[in-house]
């Protein structure tokens, strides 16, 4: 009887010990629904964890990277980037948070630099997919277009608009009113564009 009791403690004990152990896809995917949820602080804790995890892998330093944007610490976020980038499969979502960090920095030439990388590893770039902060490889070329028109590249600005808006009524840019045109052009496509550059 006692013996018997005994190892029904026992199994008990090893029932209550046996939960599913949490793996690092798990915790980088709660990591991006927190941040698709704006909670981008539950998020900061969930790509910290999967960082401790497996500190080789580039995906905890995007997510990581990315919540820090949002929380405009955006110095953090450059040098997380950029430590990501060094580990194993960087992948575009962290090109692109790179991206939008350096633009808003006003590092523009560097912004278009990664947003170029971004768009190599994957020409058709989401994020988010339909939540409020859904992002697209439009918010990419809308950045890209901006940055060439602050960087007083306004070929390149058009350029990118272009790709946007193939209709639109300009083919070079040589007056102050072609200036003028080009940049009301970009600050309508920002306004139908969800990108955390428009913060």
């Amino acid at each position: 009887m006692k013996t018997r009791f005994l190892s029904s403690l026992l199994i008990i004990g090893l029932c209550a010990c046996t939960t599913d152990e949490v793996t690092y896809d798990d915790t980088i995917t709660s990591g991006w629904t927190a941040m698709s949820d704006q909670n981008f602080e539950a998020a900061f804790d969930h790509f910290s964890d999967a960082i401790d995890m497996d500190p080789d892998q580039a995906a905890g330093y995007a997510g990581l990277a990315w919540s820090l944007m949002y929380l405009d610490f955006l110095d953090q976020a450059a040098g997380t980037f950029i430590d990501g980038s060094t580990k194993t499969n960087p992948t575009a979502d962290l090109y692109a948070g790179w991206a939008f960090t350096l633009s808003a920095k006003k590092s523009y030439s560097n912004s278009n630099t990664e947003i170029t990388q971004a768009l190599t590893l994957d020409a058709n770039w989401s994020l988010f997919g339909q939540s409020q902060l859904g992002l697209s490889v439009t918010d990419l070329h809308v950045c890209k277009a901006e940055n060439h028109f602050l960087l007083g590249e306004f070929s390149q600005s058009l350029s990118e608009v272009k790709i946007l808006n193939p209709s639109f009524a300009m083919t070079s840019v040589t007056t102050d009113s072609d200036k003028a045109n080009l940049a009301k052009e970009i600050q309508r496509l920002k306004g139908l564009s969800k990108a955390v550059h428009r913060r």
